[in-house]
Formats: structure tokens, sequence, C-alpha cells
């Protein structure tokens, strides 16, 4: 159940949402369902809604050929949530879904449908909602008397609890053994020596666990899950740096340490569907080292240290029609990749494209003319740049000079921006991937992209719904022990 915490934290959350467009949205919506079912959500609801709501899969019934389960709400008003529930077994039989009797059983009030397929039953703390009779009655004995091996006394239970937040407002768990004889029931027994089937099977994790939290000024969802023995390459071991070599201002951030292990992941895969043993890649590898002069997995792999990062920085595209966008590259040999560039530049210059050089501190930024080229537009001027630990290619030389600026510390970095830093904290560590997006300034910078028209139904029907918003992160983590993941979005005050 949430604590004290998670109660001041949701107030504060809806607070914030409350906005009068979502209201009067909300009420509409509402309207409408109360219409539909003669039940209105907040009115016939809350009263008696309690402090928890569950959901389990217990088993699959092998005579019914269907799956068990059950919905379990918390009371805090039996008579309030008795008149809503013959109100929704009204509603079932008013529209023919289903007819239903009333049953007692342990001094609850069952409602079981004539086909047994559904039923409700009502004790003195629970509503519950279940695929039948067996199931309720079943639920309801193990209430009063608890089995003998509760799910609590489950070791990995109990260590995906001990692994997420231990404030939250939801959690769940699943082991994979349940979902595979789901699976096996539902649709027929496997062929248990079929490759593709063992491959999947073995690559999926034991058990795997989630939790919601409200924190302050918004939410966050933690996955937890145990890392199968294979399928799953392990984190890189790479520090995740490139919010230090970012602006603050940054739009759109999507970043992983995991590029060399990608590329050897795919060379495999091509050796493996290549008849030819991949001679058929490593020919293409050959053909662009002939017309370049780069041999990629040497100059280019093997300079750099596997942590790839793609940026969105703002932009004035209604004016300029230009996106500013930086791609970064992290770089464990910066003459290595210095060299594969200079090749690749002259490479560029051999087939029509003037290159412009120009020092930019104690760098070199070299850029492209793009005149004459549709392609991407006459205003874009991309270029690159290379530091010690970073290969910069930019749109545009502004987006070069904003690198620039925020990895020599001319100007703030990411990593120090209040929300991000925010937002990273709660981060599996180490982070192997994120994607972040500031939310707040992604929406103005849409909204003053747009023309007028446009802007006026986007003023009308989408901000209101997003204009509370500030800032989302989603950051993973994979270590020999665990897959680790953390998304967060945040509220405006």
């Amino acid at each position: 159940r949430p604590g004290v915490q998670q109660v001041r934290h949701r107030r504060g959350v809806i607070s914030t949402l409350q906005t009068d467009a979502l209201v009067e949205r909300r009420d509409e919506l509402l309207d409408e369902l109360e219409d539909e079912t003669g039940i209105h959500l907040l009115d016939d609801v809350t009263p008696w809604l309690g402090e928890s709501v569950s959901f389990a899969l217990l088993d699959v019934d092998d005579e019914r050929d269907t799956a068990e389960w059950v919905a379990m709400v918390h009371v805090s008003d039996r008579v309030a949530a008795l008149d809503f529930a013959e109100d929704l077994v009204s509603y079932f039989e008013d529209e023919s879904l289903s007819r239903f009797s009333d049953a007692g059983y342990r001094e609850a009030q069952l409602w079981l449908s004539d086909d047994d397929d559904l039923g409700f039953a009502l004790t003195e703390e629970y509503l519950l909602l279940a695929d039948g009779e067996n199931t309720l009655k079943r639920v309801i004995r193990d209430m009063e008397s608890p089995p003998d091996t509760p799910l609590l006394a489950d070791e990995d239970f109990r260590s995906a609890r001990e692994s997420l937040p231990s404030q939250r407002v939801m959690f769940m768990f699943v082991r994979s053994e349940w979902i595979w004889d789901l699976l096996r029931d539902e649709l027929g027994p496997f062929d248990d020596e079929d490759e593709t089937i063992l491959r999947v099977e073995s690559s999926t994790p034991e058990y795997a666990a989630m939790s919601a939290s409200f924190i302050d000024r918004g939410m966050r969802v933690d996955f937890a899950a145990e890392r199968p023995d294979d399928g799953f390459t392990t984190g890189s071991g790479v520090r995740l740096a490139s919010p230090e070599a970012l602006p603050a201002d940054t739009l759109v951030l999507l970043a992983t340490t995991g590029a060399r292990e990608a590329w050897e992941e795919l060379r495999q895969v091509m050796d493996d569907l290549d008849p030819n043993g991949g001679s058929d890649f490593q020919s293409v590898l050959d053909e662009v080292e002939i017309e370049t002069g780069i041999d990629v997995e040497e100059d280019v792999v093997g300079s750099l240290n596997g942590e790839i990062a793609l940026a969105l920085l703002p932009s004035d595209f209604l004016e300029t029609g230009v996106y500013e966008g930086l791609l970064l590259a992290g770089v464990q040999d910066a003459e290595g990749i210095r060299g594969a560039l200079k090749q690749l530049a002259d490479f560029v210059e051999d087939s029509g494209v003037e290159l412009g050089r120009s020092s930019l501190g104690e760098y070199e930024v070299v850029t492209a003319e793009l005149e004459g080229f549709d392609l991407l537009g006459e205003d874009y001027e991309p270029g690159y740049l290379v530091t010690e630990n970073w290969a910069a290619f930019g749109s545009t030389y502004r987006s070069v000079r904003a690198f620039h600026d925020a990895v020599t510390g001319e100007s703030e970095p990411l990593s120090e921006a209040d929300e991000f830093s925010r937002l990273i904290s709660m981060a599996p560590v180490p982070p192997d991937s994120l994607i972040y997006a500031d939310l707040a300034a992604a929406v103005d910078q849409i909204e003053d992209s747009l023309d007028s028209d446009m802007r006026s139904g986007f003023r009308r029907d989408v901000k209101p719904f997003v204009e509370r918003m500030e800032a989302f992160l989603l950051a993973g983590s994979l270590t020999e022990e665990a897959i680790r993941f953390t998304a967060v979005l945040t509220l405006s005050e």
C-alpha cells in the first residue's frame, strides 16, 4: 500500500494536471460513460474505493482451456461498493452481455454469470472480479486461510521487490515459466526441438518485475529482471558521458554505450545468414575501403569506445528551414579517427563537394558547402570536429559550435542542467543507454515551427494535454546479474 510520501506526491501530480481544458475533457468522457453504462466513475466509485487494486493471473484451467485470473479492489465503504456492484451487474444484464444469479459463500456476496465465464464477489474488505465461480471461491478461501506456500515466500519474488523502489503505488511480478505454460496451453504444444523456440525461451529472463511510483512533480516506472544466460550482451563498461558534451538546452538525446558490441553482433548475424560464411558482408566492407581508403573495422570501429549519441538542439526552423542536430561518437583513438575522417573528406572533395576548414579554439572544424545540392537544402552546412574523447558531427556549423562550447566548459553542459540532473539521479547504475527529452522546450519548439493555421489547431487540440509536461527520461542498465530500466516523467510547477 502507498505510504504517506506517495499519497502526497500523488496529490501534487493530480493538482498540477488539473488544468481547465483537461478537467473539461475529463468531465465530457465521464458523462459519455455514464450515458452508456449508467455509472459515473467519480460519483459511483470514489466513495468506496480503498487503498489498493490488484490483478493476478493464477493458473490455466485445462478443463475449460481458459486462464484463471482475478482483480481485487480494496473497499473502504461496503454499502457503497454493494450499490456499485449491483449497478454493474444490471448494466451487463441490460446490455444482454450476460445473465447473473446471486449466491452467498463464506460471508461474501457473489454474482455469477450463467455461462460461468465471469463473476463478482464482495467481501468485507474487497470487491473481486474473476473468470468464474471456482476462481472466486478459491481466492476467498485463500484470503481467509493463506496457502502453505504464499507468493511472498518465493525467493525470486522477494528479490524482485527489493530491487525496485520501496515507495511505490503499483507492483507487478511475472515468471516467464508461467507465460510459456500459458502459451502452450492456449496455442498447443511447441516443438521442443525447434531451435528458434529454444533460443527465445533460453534468452527470456526467469522473472521480471515492474513498479510505478509518484515523485515530486512527476511519476516513475521501474523494471527489473534477472539476466538470462543467453541472448543478452552485458554492458560495455564504458561510462555514458555524452550529457557532459552537449549543451544544457538539448531538446532530445538518444545515447548508448554498446555500439562496439552491436557491431560484433551484426557481424555474427551476417555471418550466420550468409551461406558463404560472411563473405558478402566482408565484400561490402572491402568495397568501401577500395573507394574511400577507410578500413571500417580497423580505422573506424577500432578507434571508437562504443558510445554513440544523437541529439536534437533548439532550432529556428520556421525562419531557416534547418534543424540543429549532433551525432557524437566516443573516441579511444583520436588520431585514428582523424585519419579516417581525413580520408573520407578527401573522397567527398573528389566527388565534387566543396569543404571548408576553420579553427575553433584548438580544434579544426571541417564543413561541407551544400550550395546546389537540393537533398538537404542550401542552409545546411554539415561539419565535424574531433577532440581527444569525441568525434562530433553536426547538421550545421552552429551545432558543432554548441558541442565545442559545452565540451570545453564555455557553456553549461546538459549533465549540469537542473532537470536533467534530477532525472538521471533516478536512473539505474551504471546507465548503458538513455532517451531524454526536454518536453517543455520541445512543445514550444514545435509550436514555433508551425504556420499560423496549424499553430491555432495545435494550441486548441494538443497543447492543453502536454503543456504541463516538463521532461522525460528512459534509462537502462545491463549487468551480469540483472536488466534494469527506469522511465521518469516530470511536470512543470
